[in-house]
């Protein structure tokens, strides 16, 4: 009997570690803090893709629902709920980076500036299947004249 229990015991533990989440191990994809500067609420279209002589191709995208005013921790696909796009097709470009456009309205679609430049912000793609942790983090600011971006590392 003490044989069983402790087989038990032993397989009861192995199941509930397994569903228990490192908390030091990064989350993969991509997670966006919006900083809106405008007095505009906006439901917006993220565009992910490459650029090839010149043209920026895109490759997938996402729906951002309401985009309130105001500044940071706005997150949208935070966690284990990151945006992973697939990052092949840019790679199928050919291109080594990774490029975003913003689609606030039919009339109001740009290229997401590097903040502080005035360089589109291009990252360097991972060379495994998604970013990861902080080189997924995107601080994205819309203001009435420009959208601007960042993340805190980059490859």
């Amino acid at each position: 009997m003490k044989k069983y229990s402790f087989l038990t015991l032993i397989i009861i533990t192995l199941v509930l570690s397994s569903c228990v989440r490192d908390e030091d191990e990064p989350y993969h994809g991509f997670v966006f803090d919006f900083w809106n500067y405008t007095d505009e609420v906006y439901d917006a279209e993220l565009v992910i893709g490459g650029y090839k002589n010149g043209t920026f191709i895109p490759t997938d995208s996402i729906l951002i629902h309401q985009i309130q005013k105001g500044e940071g921790k706005l997150f949208y696909f935070s966690e284990e709920n990151r945006w992973k796009p697939n990052l092949d097709r840019i790679r199928n470009i050919p291109s080594e980076r990774c490029y975003f456009k913003l689609k606030l309205t039919p009339q109001r679609q740009e290229m997401i500036i590097r903040s502080g430049q005035t360089d589109i912000l291009g990252l360097k793609l991972p060379s495994r299947r998604h970013f990861k942790g902080d080189f997924g983090k995107l601080i994205i600011g819309i203001r009435d004249t420009e959208i601007t971006g960042y993340t805190p590392q980059e490859l």
